[in-house]
């Protein structure tokens, strides 16, 4: 069984309300399906702390850097101009270039460190940033740990090495 980590931004009410939506985004969302996912208490960081600002800034360098190992594998595999992507093969190095797509256009998947519910965005927007440092009392970051047996496609079995380490951030 693979654990996967994710990180999620939403504005509600309340914690209680912030966790109804990640859960129903996790238990409706049709790209991606988990055999199960759990959130702990320790787990939901209010804006107001600095373990919300900690993790939030974890979570977006992790998209970072997992976009750009991905940038690099298809580079080091000889497609590193815009003008190469229509002689990428399909296959793994196809099958990458639409990850790096997915993270770009915020489309959330296995990949996402850190998904912002608010923006459906990997990463965060400057006018959403000032908003919360403004209005803290609404903005939640939800840490979930999510579970899967088997990938849902081959390929995912395929991931980069640089990518995908032990650690979990």
């Amino acid at each position: 069984m693979q654990e996967i980590i994710h990180f999620f931004l939403a504005k509600g009410e309340n914690s209680k309300q912030v966790i109804k939506i990640v859960k129903n985004f996790l238990e409706k969302y049709e790209l991606m399906r988990y055999d199960f996912f759990e959130i702990e208490g320790s787990s939901i960081f209010s804006a107001n702390s600095e373990e919300f600002w900690e993790n939030l800034s974890l979570g977006i360098e992790k998209n970072k850097e997992i976009l750009t190992n991905y940038l690099s594998e298809l580079k080091s595999e000889g497609f590193s101009k815009l003008e190469d992507i229509s002689e990428i093969p399909q296959g793994y190095l196809s099958k990458v270039f639409h990850i790096i797509a997915h993270l770009v256009d915020g489309f959330f998947g296995i990949d996402s460190a850190f998904y912002n519910l608010i923006e459906d965005s990997h990463f965060l927007s400057e006018a959403l940033k000032r908003e919360i440092k403004e209005n803290p009392e609404k903005i939640y970051l939800i840490k979930v740990k999510a579970y899967i047996k088997e990938p849902l496609y081959k390929f995912e079995l395929l991931k980069s090495k640089k990518v995908f380490s032990k650690d979990k951030f």
